[in-house]
């Protein structure tokens, strides 16, 4: 038919693109095809809805979110004379009614265009907005003292339908409100927000808020501490507990007066003079005076003030000799009761009499100041006192003590004064000599070899207070003393040292030993020869003090003491680290541990240097090597320590070096195109008594194989070169290691690949070529079109003729080439 007619329809919100095509075909199958696009734009629906709805109260802000499918651009008319053209969006608009009363309509209209020139559509929707009322209120005062009344005005107020009032005291109303009272029950003043919502019976509202401060109300009050009674010279605080006022007039009814704020404390002292009755009364009066000019208040209050007595008397005397007897004569007046306190520790007593006596006594060495002392009290507790001091001396009692009377000539002897009341000193030892320091030392002698010599020793003592003196005596005995001595064959030498002892002690019962190397000390006749061994264990020179104390059976002693010199023992001895076997080279510390040596002498045993050092603390670093690579190799170290006084001591240690294995492999490639295979080569030696680990950077679990040769792949999948290690370890039987690492580059593998439209025609066929070679971009190619034409084009376009009456096919063949070198090559037909 020459007009064909079809409808096409979009019911989508995007434009779509559909394709017409006409194709003619012979009998013979030859066609031709002509296509023709044919374009179809979207229907155009105008939609919006309003947020968060189409009523509500000034001013009122609505979203108006557009629904519109088709449309490139919209129209808005908001029906209060704005309007906008913009593109598809949602739009805020605010409404407004400036009425009080009457509600306000706005007719939105929405227009959508499209820019193919479809037909617009258009949609409209009403926006109610309703007056807000207007809140409003005047008040005749917001400042003012407690109680406080507030008128308030509601004329300004306008277009409500509903009152709520929040008073800021706790307080609520509904409804019309003229007046509020606020009470201030604080000692502060107090600010609260009266606040007013109008409201309609459509839910708006407005709110308006003001403040009222309420100053508290004044109470005055104060407290005495710490009583409103006492004696005089009564001390007492006044402590401010009033509220509400700022200043303070104190009146403390003895003629003072002073002007405070409310954080004072008054301190104060109210007098009364007298001696006996009557008490003495203030009144204390305080007014408190706010700084707002609220009313001012007073308060009063009483302090009684008692007299005070008096405590008076005399002594007829105040100082005396232990013991003697003092009259005091009573002059108090104006008390109730007394008290008498004698200060030497006897019981006090409440004697009222006019005169009365005491006796007082010193038993101590020195003059004592007893505190006599008069209370007179009232009945109110009122109290005063009078004191005076009774000087005592002592008595004068001579004594004194020694630590012991009994003793070896020569006897020194310490006298230490036990006497009272003293203060000058007679000694008389007995033996011719004397002494008038306090505590004299004295020593006595005895010039016989076998009978005690015994001295009476006499102390006089006096006072300087005319109190008299005393005589005290006591016996001092002294044994006499024998003599001690010893000789020895030796008293020096090298460690063990043995000496002989020959004694030579006199006038002694016993000998005793001590050999000064805390042996234990032995007990001998006084001149038996023995023998006894010293060692020295240190590390340097020990002189040892023997020594022979002479005893008689009364504990007579003599000393004589000898030093015997010992030179100390050598021990030789080191440690070696970190042990006696190891791989070569094999690096070992020497660690001195010799002991009482002063120069140390260290032969390696491996033909080097003797090495001397004076330092036990050198640590020797020295490295043993092996050159063979099958035999262990022994060297013996040799220490000799030698002390400086000639003493010296030999230790020797060996150590094995084991040989040390030789990593070596060979590859018969070191670079190649993925997939490649390279071959390894292991010329390790020894070669076959080894154990081998192959770590391959391509692979997580190492190879274990001992083969001479073998073979291993890489891969490359990425798209540049990527460089692999073959790393060998070898060990021997003896843990000694070695390691060879080497490098494997492999290039990025390539696959040839192409597409090709059409792969079927008539003659003249021209035919695309899809370059599909992976890698892309890193690759040369070529192209054999099998008509022996070529090209070296990524993706080129290529005419096929057939000038035959049968079909033809063609091969062709692409060889993609890289950067490296690396090739591949595939083939399709036409």
């Amino acid at each position: 038919a020459p007009t064909v007619t079809y409808t096409y329809c979009n019911t989508t919100n995007n434009t779509i693109i559909n394709t017409l095509r006409l194709i003619a075909e012979t009998q013979y199958g030859c066609t031709d095809t002509l296509t023709q696009l044919i374009v179809i734009y979207p229907e155009i629906s105008a939609d919006f809805t309003a947020l968060p709805d189409t009523e509500g109260c000034h001013p009122f802000l609505v979203t108006l979110a557009e629904l519109t499918s088709g449309a490139d651009s919209l129209y808005w008319d908001f029906g209060d004379g704005s309007f906008i053209i913009d593109t598809v969006v949602d739009q805020i608009h605010l409404f407004i009614n400036d009425t009080f009363n009457l509600d306000t309509i706005y007719n939105v209209e929405l227009i959508a265009i499209s820019q193919y020139g479809c037909p617009s559509d258009t949609i409209r929707q009403d926006i109610l907005v309703h007056p807000k009322p207007t809140a409003c209120f005047a008040l005749d005062t917001t400042e003012g003292c407690t109680p406080l009344t507030v008128n308030i005005d509601l004329s300004c107020a306008a277009g409500y339908d509903s009152l709520f009032w929040d008073f800021g005291d706790g307080e609520t109303d509904d409804g019309v409100k003229l007046s509020h009272n606020y009470d201030n029950t604080t000692d502060s003043t107090v600010c609260y927000i009266m606040q007013m919502i109008a409201q309609t019976q459509y839910g708006c509202a407005d709110t308006i808020r003001d403040t009222i401060c309420v100053h508290p109300e004044i109470d005055v009050k104060f407290a005495i501490v710490p009583d409103t009674v006492g004696c005089q010279a009564y001390p007492a605080q006044l402590f401010n507990l009033s509220t509400g006022a700022d200043t303070f007039y104190w009146d403390l009814g003895d003629n003072t007066f002073i002007v405070t704020d409310q954080d004072t404390t008054i301190n104060h002292i109210w007098t009364n003079l007298n001696v006996v009755p009557p008490d003495s009364v203030y009144n204390i009066t305080l007014v408190g005076i706010s700084s707002f000019g609220c009313r001012s208040d007073t308060t009063s209050d009483g302090i009684r003030v008692h007299p005070k007595p008096a405590a008076n008397f005399t002594v007829d005397v105040d100082t005396g000799c232990s013991c003697f007897t003092v009259t005091i004569t009573n002059l108090a007046s104006g008390f109730d009761s007394l008290f008498w306190d004698f200060g030497d520790g006897s019981p006090p007593s409440t004697d009222t009499s006019s005169s009365l006596v005491h006796t007082y006594c010193n038993i101590t060495d020195s003059t004592v100041n007893y505190i006599l002392k008069l209370i007179a009290v009232t009945q109110y507790g009122c109290a005063d006192t009078l004191t005076d001091t009774i000087k005592v001396h002592p008595e004068v009692t001579a004594n004194f003590t020694v630590f012991d009377s009994i003793g070896c000539d020569p006897f020194a002897v310490c006298f230490f004064n036990l006497s009272l009341g003293e203060d000058s000193y007679d000694w008389d030892f007995g033996d011719g000599d004397s002494s008038i320091i306090e505590n004299p030392c004295h020593t006595f002698t005895n010039t016989s070899d076998t009978l005690d010599s015994t001295y009476v020793v006499e102390l006089i003592v006096s006072s300087v207070f005319g109190c008299g003196s005393d005589t005290a005596r006591d016996t001092i005995i002294v044994h006499p003393t024998p003599t001690a001595g010893f000789t020895v064959d030796t008293n020096e030498g090298i460690s063990p040292v043995v000496i002989t002892i020959t004694g030579l002690s006199t006038w002694a019962d016993s000998v005793y030993w001590d050999f000064g190397d805390q042996t234990d000390t032995t007990t001998v006749s006084p001149a038996a020869p023995f023998t006894h061994t010293y060692t020295n264990t240190t590390g340097s020179i020990i002189d040892y003090p023997l020594c022979a104390i002479a005893q008689t059976n009364l504990g007579c002693t003599d000393t004589f003491c000898l030093p015997i010199k010992v030179h100390p023992e050598i021990d030789a001895n080191f440690a070696i680290v970190p042990n006696d076997s190891g791989c070569h080279p094999f690096t070992i510390d020497l660690i001195n541990l010799s002991l009482r040596a002063d120069t140390f002498y260290w032969n390696f045993g491996d033909l080097s240097p003797i090495f001397v050092t004076t330092d036990k603390n050198t640590v020797i670093t020295h490295t043993y090597y092996n050159s063979s690579a099958i035999n262990d190799t022994t060297y013996c170290i040799t220490l000799t320590a030698v002390s400086d006084s000639g003493a010296r001591d030999t230790m020797t240690q060996c150590i094995v070096v084991h040989p040390k294995p030789l990593a070596n492999f060979s590859v018969d490639i070191n670079a190649g195109c993925s997939p490649l295979t390279i071959t390894i080569f292991n010329t390790s030696t020894p070669f076959g008594s080894l154990n081998y680990f192959w770590v391959f950077s391509d692979s997580l679990l190492p190879n274990t194989t001992s083969s001479a040769s073998f073979t291993h792949s890489y891969v490359n999948t990425s798209s540049i070169p990527i460089s692999y290690t073959i790393t060998l370890l070898v060990n021997n039987s003896n843990g000694c290691t070695d390691t060879l690492i080497d490098t494997i580059t492999v290039y990025p593998e390539i696959t040839a690949q192409f597409g090709i439209v059409p792969d079927t025609g008539c003659s003249p066929l021209d035919v695309q070529f899809f370059n599909n070679t992976i890698p892309p971009d890193l690759s040369n190619y070529n192209w054999d079109f099998g008509d022996s034409l070529f090209s070296t084009d990524t993706n080129p376009t290529h005419p096929y003729l057939n000038p035959s009456l049968f079909d033809t096919t063609y091969y062709p063949c692409l060889i993609a080439t890289t950067a490296f070198g690396c090739k591949d090559s595939i083939c399709d037909s036409v």
